[in-house]
């Protein structure tokens, strides 16, 4: 087998190892533990004579993050599923899109689990603290660089004006 083939294998394996390990599945599973506390603790938790999921919009809140948990899955799941079959660069677009996404969801719904929770949450009785600090940390120090360098690399590939693009998504105008 050719030394480049042998390269190209490394790193499409260290790219599928980084997505699932930092790109997206820790972040993802910091936050489903803290969407199910803070699920726990807004039917358990009595404020004004009603559970706090019936206040303040917080059913809402709660519906926003389990599609944006999903959303995000499926998103590191496609670029799995693409690096898998394409290698690297069939994946680049989506890895770039998970670095920019799935750091600000899990911070998101971290965040609002230690609302739940009011000063409670910013304490060492529940683990919402640190979750919070690692994805915090996890969202400003991507590998790839920040998540508005990834932004910059998906937008420019979704207008075609990036040529190291696997498939540039051109937006049209349609006419009528």
């Amino acid at each position: 087998m050719p030394a480049n083939a042998v390269q190209r294998r490394l790193r499409d394996a260290f790219e599928r190892r980084e997505l699932e390990d930092e790109g997206g599945e820790r972040l993802l599973g910091l936050a489903e533990m803290a969407l199910e506390r803070a699920c726990t603790r807004g039917t358990e938790r009595v404020a004004f004579g009603k559970p706090l999921m019936l206040l303040g919009g917080n059913r809402e809140r709660i519906a926003k993050a389990r599609i944006d948990i999903d959303m995000a899955r499926l998103l590191v799941q496609q670029a799995a599923w693409k690096l898998d079959n394409g290698g690297t660069q069939a994946a680049r677009v989506d890895v770039s899109a998970i670095k920019a996404v799935v750091p600000q969801i899990a911070c998101d719904v971290i965040d609002f689990a230690i609302q739940m929770h009011g000063g409670g949450g910013m304490s060492d009785d529940f683990p919402l603290t640190s979750a919070y600090a690692t994805a915090r940390s996890l969202r400003q120090t991507c590998k790839a660089g920040t998540p508005t360098k990834s932004l910059y690399f998906w937008s420019g590939c979704t207008l075609g004006l990036l040529s190291r693009c696997p498939t540039p998504r051109v937006l049209t105008r349609h006419t009528h």
